[in-house]
């Protein structure tokens, strides 16, 4: 068990002093019924049992299991579950096992009023051989899963109050014992629960088992790989006096916890649960939407974090606009982050931080001084409760002294710690229905109608937006009162309201431009929502052409659509649309799209390439202004066909604005090719490949995470290949500058250590896929230490290595260097000069994790290698795509004349 774990309840069963919990744990999950009160079974006689924890005596006598002054009689509906159990001696009990496995295979589904039972006497439960060097794999392309279990309410009850005592093990995570996401149970089934009980996959955390030391575990590896607990998909699982430990991808089962404690670097949980007296240590930036009470939650980032910020920044979600609510909730920074001066900064959101986001909190601290959750980025995204807010009793009420959380109004008919009774009394004190406080919605949501829009037209459009509260089952609650519809701009909008729940939005914009406005509903509870809605102004008929567009002769190496728009009102600027295409004759044969418009630039001027030389050129181009609709597209054509000496400009430089996205699989000279490809070192014989390339990979926009700031292409398919092939004949010497903004902000570039990695191509032959380049690579914790670098710190750099491509074979051609220079803004010099392949690698980011484990801050390669007559140059990306793509910002490439050396 973690060392920092805390313990549970006291052998006498008395929870802590904390008011929440007001029956006995038992009730919580038999309810009424007290176990023993069925048949005998007929089990072999069982004598001179010991259990391990003898200050927790447990007695079995191969029929009845005794602990806790309860007594369990075996059947099919209660198994025993007791490493310690003579093998021989059980052989024919059917319902006493040593193994999860033994033991999983006797369990049959139970219902709601008798759940089937797996008693768990203290000891540690591998689900998977920890010593087996075997490495996991998944069934159909799925994660590999330690067991599957298909039980309808099935309930892991462990015969000890400290649940740091009954453990369920594994050790595997992505890359580190498995190939794919590790993942400790799969259960098929609804009304999972469990108490007293650890869940943990130690493959990044020590297994320390005090009840016996000789059970403990170092971790598989320090690096933090992606290792989880549950498959669980039903959102009904309840856990009580549990504790849920791994890093990366935790995965715990329940939607309710209740004196549990969780540990968790980030991507945690799919559910939006209820915390109640819950322990949570985060290691990482995330963790997931939920809501805390009375929960004390503990930031403790790792060594480079430390090392490399001065503040520590936790979202509690991927995304945006989710929220959560913090009632009594009590927030740490750890020893490490006060001794290194390292402050905290907390939000709902983890980026970006958004102005729609709505969370709820009460009585929240940060090193015991009042603190507003998201404050710091957005202003208004937490409503703070008062203390006799109505709304505030939606999560807790106090009765006669006591408090008790109300999880069986956030989460209807879910009662683990019997506190019903309680609150409909409080309800009933205060003259109200007995039903009041459990008929009370704790959040609300504001949504544009489907079928309506996002952007209104002043006086042409209206959109409409729906209010709904959760739970649904509240929505007729009669605290809610009226919603009121409020706008950050007043002069933009007017409101029509449409029945209780929705409001018709019209705009009222008389400037030139789109403006942003916030809508937020409100009501008398206090429940807040948000949407943000684009309030153009009244747009014009589309405007007419006063000078016909014309493509211009070629001039500086470059041709322009001249044209101009009819003044007539005053629409704004030009916003016109124009694509331009690389034809074979006159009249528009074979089109190939070369550029295109975007984020509201004309793109009047194209300049020439030499793979233009011999065709045609066609543009059109769709009129328009910023307050006008798009005319009809109009198309034209430059009749004669562009020569050699009409271009001037022979290198590449883009940053892809005007780029064509459209897959385009055909290797041309002097075009680029657009597709998917499949690299050899993500297939192994016997097995599927890793991916599947697909041939439209690439889209153009702003980027996410870490590349928020930037524009430029990504990926949206791992195998996402961009290459530009030159003009026939022998190449010499060439340069290379190639710009990327990675999602990941951490330095690891990509999603895992699967074969993901970044070749940036030079002197290559797409065709025969021979040449050089640099391979920018995420490696294993072992693959880092074998190149003489600390593997621990595996999510905080790359590798980057100079390589050699022949016919598809890949051979590195320099040393493989560890660097944390693969942060946004990343610049790649690639280098081919008289037979020397250099490359210089640096990062415009200021903050790198890499310093903790002596990863280089720039990267400098050089290796002789014999010369190609080849000149392409490109990119292949084969990491996972999502959160983890790498945003290609800016690419320059420049050929030297002459000939190389060969």
């Amino acid at each position: 068990m973690h060392p920092n774990v805390p313990c549970g309840r006291l052998p006498d069963m008395q929870r802590k002093s904390r008011l929440v919990l007001g029956v006995a744990v038992a009730l919580s999950l038999w309810g009424d019924h007290v176990p023993g009160l069925v048949e005998r079974s007929d089990a072999a006689e069982y004598t001179g049992y010991r259990s391990l924890d003898s200050e927790q005596p447990i007695t079995f006598d191969g029929a009845t299991v005794t602990w806790n002054g309860r007594t369990f009689h075996l059947d099919e509906q209660t198994v025993f579950l007791d490493q310690r159990l003579d093998e021989a001696r059980i052989a024919e009990n059917p319902y006493a096992f040593r193994s999860i496995h033994d033991a999983a295979a006797a369990l049959r589904s139970g219902t709601k009023e008798k759940p089937m039972r797996l008693l768990v006497a203290p000891g540690v439960y591998w689900v998977d051989d920890p010593d087996d060097a075997e490495v996991r794999v998944g069934a159909d392309g799925g994660p590999p899963v330690g067991l599957t279990i298909t039980c309808d309410h099935l309930t892991f009850y462990g015969l000890n109050t400290r649940r740091e005592n009954v453990v369920f093990a594994v050790n595997r995570g992505q890359t580190q014992g498995a190939i794919g996401n590790f993942t400790m149970f799969r259960i098929v089934g609804v009304g999972l629960k469990s108490e007293n009980v650890t869940f943990g996959n130690y493959c990044n955390v020590d297994l320390e088992f005090p009840l016996d030391p000789t059970q403990n575990r170092a971790r598989r590896a320090d690096a933090i790989a992606q290792a989880q607990l549950f498959h669980y998909a039903p959102h009904d699982g309840v856990a009580i006096n549990s504790a849920f430990v791994s890093r990366l991808n935790l995965l715990p089962f329940a939607t309710t916890y209740v004196d549990c404690h969780i540990e968790s670097s980030g991507h945690a949980s799919f559910h939006n649960a209820v915390y109640v007296g819950c322990t949570l240590k985060f290691q990482g930036s995330n963790f997931t939407a939920g809501k805390f009470l009375d929960c004390d939650i503990t930031l403790e980032p790792g060594p480079a974090a430390l090392r490399s910020a001065t503040t520590h920044v936790f979202g509690f979600r991927d995304g945006t606009g989710v929220g959560g609510a913090c009632i009594d909730t009590r927030f740490h920074r750890s020893r490490e982050m006060v001794e290194h001066g390292i402050a905290a900064e907390i939000s709902w959101d983890r980026a970006p931080q958004s102005t729609t986001t709505r969370g709820y909190q009460h009585n929240v601290t940060l090193d015991g001084k009042p603190y507003v959750i998201q404050e710091a980025f957005t202003p208004g995204a937490t409503v703070v409760l008062a203390a006799d807010a109505e709304l505030l009793r939606a999560y807790k009420v106090t009765h006669e002294g006591r408090t008790y959380y109300n999880v069986p109004n956030i989460e209807p008919g879910v009662d683990p710690s019997g506190v019903t009774g309680a609150i409909e009394a409080a309800a009933s004190a205060q003259g109200k229905s007995k039903d009041h406080f459990l008929r009370l919605p704790h959040s609300a949501a504001l949504r544009v109608a489907s079928g309506s829009p996002a952007a209104i037209r002043s006086g042409q459009t209206t959109t409409r937006l729906d209010v709904s509260v959760a739970p649904t089952v509240h929505a007729t609650s009669p605290a809610l009162g009226p919603w009121r519809f409020i706008a950050s701009v007043p002069a933009m909008v007017d409101f029509t309201p449409v029945g209780e729940t929705a409001v018709v939005v019209a705009g009222t914009n008389s400037t030139h431009e789109p403006v942003d406005v916030l809508i937020v509903a409100r009501n008398q509870l206090v429940l807040e929502a948000c949407v943000e809605l684009t309030v153009e102004p009244a747009f014009l008929p589309p405007p007419s052409f006063s000078r016909e567009p014309v493509i211009t002769a070629p001039t500086d190496g470059r041709v322009t659509l001249d044209f101009e728009l009819d003044a007539g009102p005053d629409a704004g600027a030009d916003r016109s649309s124009i694509t331009w295409y690389r034809c074979t004759d006159g009249q528009g044969a074979d089109p190939l799209k070369v550029s295109v418009t975007r984020r509201d630039r004309p793109e009047t001027t194209y300049t020439l390439t030499e793979g233009d030389v011999g065709h045609f050129l066609m543009a059109t181009i769709e009129p328009q202004r910023t307050r006008s609709e798009a005319g009809p597209p109009r198309t034209v054509f430059l009749r004669s066909a562009i020569a050699p000496h009409d271009i001037t400009h022979r290198e590449i430089d883009t940053d892809f604005r005007n780029f064509p996205i459209d897959p385009q699989p055909r290797i041309l000279p002097c075009t680029w090719t657009l597709d998917g490809a499949l690299a050899p070192e993500a297939t192994e014989p016997g097995q599927d490949p890793l991916y599947m390339p697909a041939p439209d990979s690439w889209t153009y926009g702003r980027g996410q995470s870490g590349s928020l700031d930037y524009f430029g292409l990504d990926q949206t398919a791992r195998g996402a290949r961009l290459f530009y092939t030159p003009a026939a004949g022998e190449r010499g010497d060439m340069d290379v500058c190639a710009r990327f903004a990675p999602d990941k902000n951490g330095g690891q570039g990509f999603g895992s250590a699967t074969q993901q990695f970044l070749d940036v191509y030079i002197k290559y032959d797409l065709s025969t896929r021979t040449g050089y380049g640099l391979r920018i690579q995420r490696l294993t914790t072992d693959e880092i230490t074998a190149i003489g670098y600390d593997g621990a710190g595996a999510v905080s750099g790359c590798a980057f290595f100079l390589v050699r491509h022949t016919n598809g074979i890949t051979t590195p051609v320099s040393d493989k260097i560890m660097s944390s220079a693969f942060v946004a803004e990343c610049t790649v010099d690639l280098s081919f000069r008289q037979g020397r392949l250099s490359a210089a690698i640096r990062s415009t980011a200021t903050s790198r994790g890499g310093d903790a484990f002596g990863y280089l801050r720039e990267v400098r390669l050089d290796a002789l290698v014999p010369g190609n007559p080849h000149g392409g140059t490109g990119l292949l990306f084969t990491g996972s795509v999502g959160s983890n793509s790498v945003l290609v910002t800016h690419w320059r490439t420049t050929w030297s004349e002459g000939e190389s050396l060969l």
